[in-house]
């Protein structure tokens, strides 16, 4: 299994699959081989203070650091509960 197949793995294991990347994005992770073509994959994505690593359990700990502060996902996870709540 190459660097982006293990990124992707560790991210199933964690529930946290399709967070980060879009299907395309997901797509070219898989063909990353290197450490030096992981930072060019997380810079390209806007993930440049992501650490490029060669152990899948950090790049996916600092891709939820750095996700944890995006509102867009914070709403895209709120919206359903408003939709309850205003619809009950």
């Amino acid at each position: 299994m190459n660097l982006g197949a293990s990124i992707i793995s560790e991210s199933s294991a964690r529930g946290l699959r399709g967070m980060y990347f879009d299907f395309d994005g997901y797509g070219e992770l898989r063909r990353v081989d290197y450490e030096n073509r992981l930072r060019e994959f997380l810079n390209s994505k806007g993930y440049r203070d992501v650490v490029a690593s060669e152990e899948p359990s950090l790049v996916v700990d600092a891709l939820e650091k750095s996700n944890a502060g995006n509102s867009s996902t914070a709403l895209l996870l709120f919206e359903p509960l408003l939709s309850f709540v205003f619809y009950v």
